[in-house]
């Protein structure tokens, strides 16, 4: 009776499991359950190389497609998901200069509610020399499951499943910038153009 009730135990346990995704730390991916990234996952995805490609001398920027999300309650999302950027219209738009030569622009990260994990997300320059960072000069950002951040109403937005993460992101000039978002499972890209 005793092996019965173990190999059930295990049967529970393994049926539990099922949803998530083979190495991603415990961040369940689709219709699963949400669970956080612990520090090891995270620690994994700051390991993994920045793979984004610069782009040759004279190359137009090769933007991402962009969407209205229907539920999500933002403007224009740029990338395949199920991560997006939200840069508030076609480019980002560059304010005033810092003294240190910068700008300092606000984007909405975006995850979809069909999407459970957490995001690591990092930039480059694609057209010229030029650093990426974002708040106090941070390399990455983390988009973990419980932001903060609520957005819309009943019928909308974070109500449905929507995840948002509002950032501040330091460039150097106008240009072509790549954004590298990982997540346990792959890779995705996103690709804004920066403009005063």
């Amino acid at each position: 009776m005793c092996a019965v009730k173990r190999l059930l135990v295990v049967a529970l346990l393994l049926a539990s499991c099922g949803s998530e995704t083979a190495g991603t730390g415990g961040a369940a991916q689709g219709g699963g359950a949400a669970v956080p990234l612990d520090e090891a996952a995270w620690a994994k995805l700051e390991a993994r190389p920045l793979q984004i490609t610069p782009l040759a001398a004279g190359a137009s920027c090769p933007i991402s497609d962009s969407a209205m999300l229907t539920g999500s309650a933002t403007g224009l999302a740029f990338g395949a998901g199920p991560v997006y950027a939200v840069p508030g219209g076609p480019t980002i738009v560059l304010g005033t200069k810092a003294p240190d030569a910068s700008y300092t622009v606000k984007v909405l990260w975006l995850a979809s509610p069909d999407y459970k994990g957490g995001a690591l997300i990092r930039g480059a320059r694609l057209d010229a020399a030029g650093e990426v960072t974002f708040a106090d000069g941070a390399k990455s950002l983390r988009f973990g499951l419980d932001t903060g951040t609520t957005v819309g109403d009943a019928t909308q937005g974070s109500a449905l499943g929507w995840r948002y993460l509002r950032s501040e992101v330091r460039l150097p000039a106008d240009g072509c910038y790549g954004f590298q978002i990982d997540l346990p499972d792959r890779t995705i890209a996103v690709t804004l153009r920066a403009a005063a």
